[in-house]
C-alpha cells in the first residue's frame, strides 16, 4: 500500500503538466526522435501524455542523424492539430540533448510563437 501510494505521487506532476496542444505556430520541444513508419519526434514518450509529431519526408532527412537519441528542437506547426500528434511544417533548429530521467520536466512542447493556421 505504502509502495502504490509513493508511485502515485511520483506521477502526479507527469499527468498535471499534460497540455493539450491545439494551437499553431513555432513550438519548443525536448522529446526523442523514433523511426518505425516513418520519422517522427514522440514528446512524453510511454506517459498518458504523449504527443508524436510527423512530418514530410523532406523534413525526415534532416531529423534521420538524431534516429533514437534524445533532442531539443524548435519546429512550426501550421495545421489543426489533434490532442496526440501533429504535422512539424519547418524544423527551426535540433540538437541533442542529456534527458534526465528522475525530472518529469525534462521532455515538453512549448507554443513560443502563435501563428494562423493554414486552411485545409
Amino acid at each position: 500500500m505504502k509502495y502504490s501510494l509513493l508511485l502515485a505521487l511520483l506521477f502526479i506532476p507527469v499527468l498535471a503538466k499534460a497540455d493539450i496542444v491545439t494551437d499553431c505556430g513555432e513550438y519548443s520541444l525536448k522529446g526523442v526522435v523514433r523511426g518505425g513508419v516513418g520519422i517522427s519526434i514522440v514528446v512524453n514518450e510511454k506517459t498518458m501524455s504523449q504527443y508524436t509529431i510527423t512530418m514530410p519526408v523532406d523534413l525526415q532527412g534532416q531529423i534521420g542523424a538524431y534516429l533514437d537519441a534524445a533532442i531539443s528542437a524548435k519546429i512550426v506547426l501550421q495545421k489543426k492539430l489533434t490532442p496526440v500528434k501533429g504535422l512539424a511544417n519547418k524544423i527551426v533548429s535540433i540538437e541533442r540533448r542529456v534527458p534526465d530521467p528522475l525530472n518529469p520536466e525534462d521532455t515538453g512542447l512549448t507554443l513560443t510563437k502563435k501563428k494562423d493556421c493554414e486552411k485545409i
